[in-house]
């Protein structure tokens, strides 16, 4: 990824909405048929992390953040490992 797009990518990423993490989170998880543990595995964090950010209790971090925009579109090419 070019710097130039990395830095609109990121600033999109971090201007989303506190409440709207839930939801993105979620639906990226029934998208794919992921578990709350297997998304976490997938981009290197606890489950209970995850469950935090789906359940509004905390934000991904800025790093987090693109790790699960790089899971999702990972996933809408390549079929989910075990």
């Amino acid at each position: 990824m070019d710097s130039e797009r990395f830095l609109v990518y990121t600033d999109a990423m971090n201007t989303t909405a506190q409440q709207d993490w839930p939801v993105i989170l979620k639906a990226i998880r029934k998208q794919f048929s992921l578990t709350q543990d297997r998304a976490a595995k997938l981009i290197g964090v606890s489950a209970r992390s995850w469950v935090a950010w789906e359940q509004g209790y905390r934000v991904p971090t800025p790093s987090a953040r693109i790790l699960i925009h790089q899971l999702a579109g990972r996933l809408k090419t390549e079929p989910v490992g075990t």
